[in-house]
């Protein structure tokens, strides 16, 4: 198409609101923000961690497409995007907490993946409402269901650990004998070749 950089934006739904609610359209093609939309694909595979070294882009739409994988803690090196729309995808693993430092965003969006783990808190994260997570079963925290700490496993009573059994009593009368004999036969006790009940000359009184 002949569209000229001063034509109209053609109706792209990208607006900016104003600090006292009034909200402005872009009117011009060359005023709109970098933004790279590719949604509503057929992408497949991982989100590729390049995608941190766009430090210039302020829109990533990812969504609707087969993007598994996790999501990069690279993605935090696009520091000025507004936008990150990761939702309808088949992401797994831990949102990284490094997204926190994004501050610009205005809308982030997970939904519907499979994502699991706590939430990250702080930064642009304490704005984002459910509708931004939701889809999720795994994932926990903030306005969302509650983590359960980790617990350790129990032993039921039938399980426990017998430490003075007829085991142990039979170890421990064992080694007694044993160690008495080998005494004996040392002659530590009594000496080679002297009569039973005569003493160990080392040890009688030679005083």
């Amino acid at each position: 198409m002949n569209i000229s950089l001063e034509g109209p934006s053609l109706g792209f739904p990208l607006f900016r609101t104003a600090t006292d609610g009034a909200t402005f359209g872009y009117n011009k093609i060359w005023s709109f923000p970098p933004t790279m939309d590719l949604s509503y694909n057929i992408l497949s595979g991982p989100i590729l961690p390049t995608f941190g070294i766009l430090r210039r882009l302020h829109v990533l739409n990812l969504n609707q497409n087969h993007l598994s994988g996790s999501i990069p803690e690279s993605l935090s090196g696009m520091t000025n995007l507004e936008i990150l729309d990761l939702s309808h995808n088949k992401l797994s693993g831990e949102i990284p907490n490094s997204i926190v430092q994004l501050s610009f965003l205005s809308k982030f969006s997970v939904a519907y993946n499979e994502l699991y783990g706590e939430i990250p808190a702080g930064g642009q994260f304490m704005t984002f409402p459910y509708s931004s997570f939701e889809g999720n079963n795994g994932l926990c925290g903030r306005i969302y269901t509650p983590c359960q700490p980790e617990h350790a496993p129990t032993i039921s009573r039938g399980e426990q650990m017998i430490i003075f059994g007829s085991q142990f009593a039979y170890g421990v009368v064992t080694g007694f004998l044993l160690t008495v004999t080998i005494c004996f036969m040392s002659g530590w006790i009594v000496p080679r070749g002297a009569p039973f009940g005569v003493l160990n000359p080392r040890q009688t009184d030679t005083s």
